[in-house]
């Protein structure tokens, strides 16, 4: 064992292997707490060095979901070469807070990515790495040999670090590519100005340069959402539809107990009216008071039977113009007939509906612009059965975000270029 870890998967690093192979395929782990470890989940594997197949290893895990993890003050310094998740894998619902707690020479991060292939990250939360004075100390970090793996509704935010770090530090074969930062939203990242380590997302180095899509993000960050660092560039990066925003509310990570925390509340409808959920204090979720569903749990939402819905609620605080961000997507996809989502404004459908299958579980952009609001003007995330009514297997992922643009917004990238490169720091 390289590392140290709360639950680990490891192999020798010796071990030959061939494309067909795998380590781990078809796991799902869920509703996992970690704390105090050196990484609470780690897949480290090792296998940076060449196999005697000469394959890279994206495949060595397959098809593992990890969905609704609570990972947080992990406090063991992050050295070594732990690696992410591979192939047809994601992480979902789940909150990394205050992770990398101890200084690190070879840096800090909350999730490190390395050999991942059709990965993808979704609507989870990244915030409050500390400041130790180690490298990085940001989110989440493309280290090596990413490829077509996916940032998609993800808050990340409060880092001591940058957000999203995107390294271009090593030769060829192990550039980054194809990546997709996606309806997500990155506030005030880089707190601990350490030059270098700055912004919502940085690119670092030139060896291969990262290329991909960053699009319809939200961003309220005073050091600049897009930062290059060491000769780095964006410029393999196709960038559509990056708003600045005043203010960014996610409902995830303002999700309380009590109704109206932060402008959100939860409410079950019978599509002609509207009522307050009660709080279950034990499961941590929103329902109606004679049963189980609909509810609206932190990520989640379940329908009822037939009209049923169930509601995410966010009140204008004040007049503006507002920006919506998220993604919709099935978490359980056991069966079922699937499930219609929609976005309402006082009741007038602005988003949808959207009808999402009941094994999908990559989902649909839910990103509206330009939404003119005034104070009490309600916005409603609505969740509901498919057409049949049948609300067997309906848990639905969603976890919206909403940003006041100022004048001047626009989709400007707010591109920072940091050239003092690193090794004077």
């Amino acid at each position: 064992v390289w590392n140290s870890a709360g639950l680990g998967f490891t192999m020798s690093q010796s071990l030959s292997f061939t494309s067909s192979q795998y380590v781990l395929k078809d796991v799902k782990i869920s509703n996992f707490e970690g704390s105090h470890n050196l990484s609470s989940i780690s897949f480290d594997f090792c296998n940076g060095r060449p196999s005697s197949s000469g394959t890279a290893g994206a495949n060595l895990v397959q098809n593992v979901v990890l969905d609704n993890l609570y990972l947080h003050d992990d406090n063991g310094p992050a050295e070594g070469c732990d690696e992410g998740l591979r192939q047809d894998s994601i992480l979902l619902n789940s909150r990394l807070i205050r992770e990398g707690g101890c200084a690190s020479g070879t840096g800090t991060i909350a999730v490190i990515l390395g050999r991942s292939k059709n990965l993808a990250i979704v609507n989870s939360i990244f915030t409050d790495v500390p400041n130790t004075a180690s490298p990085d100390q940001g989110g989440i970090d493309f280290e090596f040999g990413n490829e077509q793996t996916k940032l998609r509704g993800l808050y990340i935010a409060e880092n001591a670090g940058p957000g999203v770090e995107l390294l271009a530090i090593y030769p060829a074969p192990n550039e980054n590519s194809s990546i997709e930062i996606s309806s997500s939203s990155f506030v005030n990242n880089g707190k601990a100005n350490r030059g270098g380590y700055l912004g919502g997302v940085n690119q670092l180095g030139n060896q291969i340069i990262p290329s991909g899509v960053i699009r319809d993000n939200l961003h309220a960050e005073p050091q600049g959402f897009l930062v290059t660092a060491d000769g780095g560039t964006f410029n393999s990066f196709t960038q559509t539809n990056n708003r600045a925003a005043s203010s960014i509310s996610s409902s995830a990570k303002e999700f309380s107990s009590t109704q109206g925390t932060g402008g959100w509340s939860y409410q079950s409808g019978n599509g002609s009216s509207w009522q307050n959920m009660v709080f279950d204090t034990m499961n941590d979720l929103w329902t109606v008071s004679s049963a189980t569903v609909p509810q609206v749990k932190r990520f989640e939402q379940h329908p009822g039977v037939g009209a049923d819905q169930a509601a995410r609620v966010w009140t204008a605080g004040s007049a503006g113009t507002i920006s919506i961000r998220g993604r919709v997507l099935k978490s359980d996809i056991s069966g079922g007939d699937g499930i219609t989502a929609k976005i309402t404004k006082n009741g007038t459908v602005i988003w949808g509906p959207q009808n999402v299958a009941f094994n999908d579980q990559s989902g649909f952009d839910a990103n509206v612009d330009n939404v003119a609001v005034n104070a009490t003007d309600v916005i409603r995330f609505e969740v509901s059965s498919g057409s049949s009514g049948n609300n067997t297997y309906d848990q639905t992922s969603w976890s919206p975000m909403i940003g006041y643009i100022g004048t001047g917004g626009g989709s400007s990238p707010n591109l920072w270029d940091f050239n003092a490169g690193l090794e004077g720091w």
